[in-house]
C-alpha cells in the first residue's frame, strides 16, 4: 500500500521525501482547526484525509513559538505569517529585545482514524531580521542555536539533519523500519 505525505506544500514534501524514501505526495490543502493542541489538529486533518480516500498517511502541524510573547504564535504561525509576514514577527521580537524562538512539529502517521502515531521534535534558535518579507515560511527568519545560518541558507541535507521536520520524520522512519511497515 502507498504511503502518502499529505500537504499542499511542495517544499515540505520535498524535505520529507529525502528522509522517508518512497513517499507519494497527496496534494491537499486541509482545513486546519484552530487549537493550541497540535495533536488535536493532526487528528482533525487525518479525519479529512480518511474521508477523501483510504491508505496510509502522514500529516504534520508546525509551530513557531516566540519566547517574548509566551510561546505564541505556536501552531497559529500560519495565520501570523499571512497577516504580518516574517518582518512583522521579527518586529515583535525586536520590540521586546528577546529573540529566542522554538521551531517545532507534530507529525501524525495513520493507517486508520483510530490508530494514530505521533512524532514530535523541536529546535531552539533565534529570530533574525529576514532578508525579505515572506508571508509563507519562516526559514529566513530562524537561526538554530549553534549555527550561523538560517534554515533558508542551509542545503536541504543540512537542514533535514537538524530541523524540527527532519528530526520528527527520522523518528517516524525508524518506527516504520522497526515495525517492518511496507509501502
Amino acid at each position: 500500500m502507498v504511503l502518502y505525505y499529505v500537504t499542499g506544500n511542495s517544499i515540505k514534501f520535498r524535505e520529507a521525501s529525502q528522509i522517508i524514501k518512497g513517499l507519494e505526495w497527496l496534494k491537499l490543502d486541509l482545513e486546519e482547526v484552530q487549537s493550541l493542541d497540535s495533536k488535536e489538529i493532526i487528528r482533525k486533518k487525518l479525519e479529512q484525509v480518511f474521508r477523501y480516500k483510504k491508505g496510509k498517511f502522514i500529516v504534520e502541524d508546525v509551530s513557531f513559538s516566540l519566547d517574548c510573547i509566551g510561546g505564541l504564535p505556536g501552531p497559529l504561525i500560519k495565520w501570523f505569517l499571512k497577516s504580518i509576514g516574517t518582518m512583522g514577527i521579527f518586529e515583535i521580537a525586536d520590540r521586546f529585545k528577546n529573540y529566542g524562538a522554538v521551531s517545532s512539529i507534530e507529525v501524525g502517521y495513520a493507517e486508520s482514524e483510530s490508530d494514530i502515531h505521533f512524532f514530535d521534535a523541536s529546535i531552539k534558535g533565534l529570530v533574525i531580521k529576514p532578508a525579505k518579507n515572506s508571508n509563507s515560511f519562516w526559514d529566513d527568519l530562524f537561526m538554530p542555536t549553534g549555527y550561523t545560518k538560517t534554515f533558508a541558507e542551509m542545503s536541504l541535507k543540512e537542514k533535514n539533519s537538524i530541523s524540527h521536520r527532519g528530526l520528527a520524520l527520522a523518528k517516524l522512519n525508524q518506527f516504520l523500519h522497526d515495525r517492518k511497515i511496507q509501502f
